[in-house]
């Protein structure tokens, strides 16, 4: 069992294919073979005096797997060149996560080249400076050279190869990296955003969320060896520890996550002891692993794990059962991550074919579920903010700091990344010409070009894609900045009624997506008003009115619901009119609809007073509030306030 969560912990690391054979046009044949040394005291000279050449087995499966062992491991292969040029070939091994690798070049049973690496050396050792280990190899004209790697590692004896043409392989790797980064930066948006979430509104739901986000963020990064080259490429130790702490880390603030999202603690007292308990585990290990080995550490934490991944997907359906509110949003979230994970983790194991869904299943089902609990969680917010609009305007002060504070720190880091964007789509172009030229320039074979061009095609659609995406957080960023400033004063000063109107609705459109609006503005200078205040009126107009319609589509089918606002300047007065084909009123219901505490919804969901307040509001501007409405027609409101 803990075999098997340790390949699913470890699947982001893994390449398309375990081996992946030379070129074809190339004369090369690759046939590796392993010989398992039990206690780690075979020498290059023992494994080239031929002894041990009959103990060299097949790779079983074509896949280097063998999980946790104590025993090194020696790879073989040779490389023959028949060609008439020197060929040149680069060695990859893709996980990241090896303790120490011996690569040897031999020649007429001589060692020629020796590389100690692996990541208990500093990073600048490598080779090739790459989270992955890179092993350049030059075949000269008509010779053979055989390959011996000597591998031992405390962790899992995983070691995916691939060989091929240096260029080539330099994309793909490229390539891949490109991928990652999105997912890389999908996590982390996510967690900064939800930490500011938290800043702003001090519930400790965001902030598990937050933590936990990061967490798979850490850990993707230390599993695909970026964190060791970019945070501590100089310390080994930190490297190591890094895994082993992060993957407690990330189940301590999950089962605190889950407790808080599911509100167990009020839901279900059995579930929430469970709960306790995991989280107890995961404390008592983070501890342990500063006391213990590596080894013990790292097989503790894939044991606890195992437990702890069991738990919180079976916890949601008894959630769910019980009444939990936020519970289908969790059960669909979590399965996508448990789906993604174990349909990758079946791939590298033989029992399913490859492709796009089975080589990215765990980052993809992390990348979702994240999404998917953002929206879970973005919900559960407009629907408080929503709450408490209707009920006291004093949500205005927390909303103002949520989405001032949102648009000023996001804002910075936003510019940085589409800076960084644009500027990446020079240096892709830049290196581009460099391959090219390095290929040979104009005189290069076409057929390289060729690879080229649909290699780079790729890289240019996602940085693309990566513009327009940072394009629209701006485009978020304005208008929440353009919200925030509304709510800044309670002192009147020149408004426009025009930009007031817009931010609210691009607020309210993220509950009511499937309703249209339509817009007839004059161009109308801007007035003196009282910012804040009538600012709540027209969330209050705008939510009554999505309400109404939203009671109508309930019972009409293939219904569309729209909402029109007019705005043009009579005499010294500004017209603002409202009008929807909601469900509409009775007279009665309208003469009363400014009465403090009256509502027509059912009891808990209103309080009446959000059109009082409005009432009273457009009073203090020495304005009027006026309704008309038919049952089943729809209302029309307009708001009449002096210039």
């Amino acid at each position: 069992m803990i075999r098997f969560f340790i390949i699913l912990i470890t699947i982001v690391c893994l390449p398309t294919n375990a081996f992946q054979a030379v070129n074809s046009k190339s004369s090369l044949v690759l046939d590796i073979t392993y010989l398992e040394d039990a206690d780690s005291t075979f020498s290059i000279n023992d494994v080239l005096s031929k002894s041990l050449d009959s103990k060299f087995l097949s790779i079983p499966k074509k896949v280097a797997n063998f999980g946790y062992t104590k025993s090194a491991y020696w790879f073989h292969f040779t490389l023959s060149n028949i060609n008439l040029k020197d060929i040149n070939k680069l060695l990859v091994i893709s996980y990241p996560l090896l303790d120490f690798i011996d690569f040897y070049r031999v020649e007429n049973n001589v060692v020629i080249e020796h590389i100690q690496t692996g990541d208990h050396y500093k990073f600048s050792q490598r080779p090739i400076e790459h989270p992955y280990f890179l092993f350049p190899i030059s075949i000269k004209i008509k010779s053979t050279v055989d390959i011996y790697i000597r591998i031992s590692t405390k962790g899992s004896m995983h070691v995916p190869m691939q060989l091929g043409e240096p260029v080539e392989s330099l994309i793909e790797l490229s390539e891949n990296e490109q991928i990652h980064a999105i997912l890389y930066g999908c996590l982390g948006v996510i967690s900064f955003f939800n930490f500011l979430v938290f800043l702003a509104l001090r519930e400790r739901t965001y902030l598990y969320y937050s933590l936990v986000t990061f967490g798979y963020l850490f850990l993707f990064t230390t599993a695909k060896g970026k964190a060791f080259q970019i945070i501590y490429p100089n310390f080994p130790f930190l490297n190591e520890m890094g895994l082993v702490i992060i993957i407690p880390f990330t189940i301590l603030f999950s089962a605190l996550f889950v407790r808080s999202f599911l509100s167990l603690k009020k839901s279900n007292r059995t579930l929430d002891n469970i709960i306790k308990g995991v989280i107890a585990l995961a404390f008592i290990n983070i501890v342990f692993s500063f006391l213990a080995d590596y080894e013990f550490s790292i097989k503790a934490s894939m044991l606890i794990a195992v437990l702890s991944y069991i738990i919180f997907l079976i916890i949601g359906p008894m959630s769910w059962g019980k009444g939990g509110l936020h519970a289908k949003h969790y059960i669909l979230a979590w399965s996508l991550l448990c789906i993604g994970t174990i349909t990758a983790s079946l791939s590298k194991a033989g029992f399913l074919p490859y492709n796009f869904f089975t080589e990215y299943g765990m980052q993809l089902g992390a990348a979702f579920a994240a999404i998917l609990f953002t929206i879970a969680l973005a919900q559960r917010l407009f629907q408080e903010r929503e709450d408490k609009f209707i009920a006291q305007a004093n949500t205005i002060e927390s909303l103002n700091t949520l989405t001032a504070g949102m648009a000023h720190e996001i804002n910075n880091p936003i510019n940085f990344t589409n800076a960084a964007v644009f500027m990446m789509k020079e240096e892709i172009a830049l290196v581009k010409l460099y391959l090219i030229e390095l290929a040979g320039g104009d005189k290069a074979d076409p057929d390289i070009l060729t690879a080229f061009n649909k290699k780079f095609s790729k890289l240019i659609n996602l940085n693309e894609t990566a513009m327009e995406g940072t394009e629209r957080i701006k485009n978020i960023v304005t208008e929440l900045s353009s919200f925030a400033q509304i709510y800044n004063t309670d002192i009147k000063q020149k408004t426009n009624i025009q930009d007031s109107i817009n931010s609210n609705i691009s607020l309210i459109k993220t509950r009511f997506n499937y309703i249209k609006f339509q817009f007839d503005f004059d161009d109308i200078s801007q007035i003196y008003v009282f910012p804040s205040k009538l600012n709540q009126v027209f969330m209050n107009i705008l939510v009554n009115a999505c309400q109404a319609i939203e009671l109508n589509r309930e019972s009409h089918s293939n219904f569309t619901g729209q909402i029109t606002i007019n705005l043009e300047k009579q005499l010294n007065n500004v017209i603002i009119t409202f009008k929807d084909n909601g469900c509409g009123m009775d007279k009665v219901t309208q003469h009363k609809i400014f009465d403090p505490f009256f509502t027509t919804k059912e009891v808990g969901t209103g309080t009446g007073l959000g059109m009082a307040i409005s009432f009273g509001i457009i009073e203090v501007h020495g304005g009027t509030i006026n309704i008309e409405s038919d049952v089943g027609q729809g209302s029309t409101l307009t708001v009449s306030l002096p210039v």
